[in-house]
């Protein structure tokens, strides 16, 4: 479980679209920002900055599992200054 904490939120795979992305964050209610996105022809890796409240890591990962495109799901600890 998470609380009020800032993290990076990096989601690889094929062909990932931001809008589903941004939907699993807005069922959430999480704020969010994204941040990066790196792209070739057939694989996709987005970072967002998020904002975690009370949110169960696992229910909110496996969410994102739900896509067929997506292969690997990482939440990194964030302070917003670089500093991983």
């Amino acid at each position: 479980m998470y609380k009020d904490y800032s993290y990076l939120l990096v989601v690889k795979g094929n062909n990932i679209k931001c809008d589903e992305i941004n939907s699993i964050l807005n069922q959430y209610k999480l704020p969010f920002k994204l941040r990066m996105r790196n792209t070739t022809k057939l694989y996709s890796e987005l970072t967002y900055e998020i904002t975690l409240k009370k949110v169960n890591a696992d229910n909110l990962t496996e969410h994102f599992y739900t896509l067929e495109n997506i292969s690997e799901v990482h939440i990194i600890s964030y302070n917003g200054e670089g500093n991983i």
